[in-house]
């Protein structure tokens, strides 16, 4: 998680919030974490970082709209991972 929380916030606009959200529905948790970030992203899916986590997880997505509240885009990364063993 970390290294998706490092991602947006070193991209994050200046007063933005970052959410994350964690739900677990057995035997996955899937994990949100949003904020606005001042530039359009297309290059962070080739990082060492987006390496590592696709190694982790079990799916990982980043989306990005145009904030049509104000500047920037909203950028969610999403990622899952199954409970592995027994609950």
């Amino acid at each position: 998680m970390t290294i998706s929380r490092t991602h947006l916030i070193v991209r994050a606009a200046p007063d933005s919030v970052l959410v994350c959200r964690f739900v677990f529905t057995p035997p996955q948790l899937h994990v949100s974490v949003s904020t606005t970030t001042t530039e359009y992203e297309d290059s962070s899916q080739r990082s060492f970082g987006w390496h590592i986590l696709t190694e982790l997880t079990d799916s990982i997505s980043l989306d990005q709209e145009e904030n049509l509240g104000g500047v920037g885009y909203i950028t969610t990364m999403k990622f899952t991972k199954a409970l592995s063993g027994r609950l």
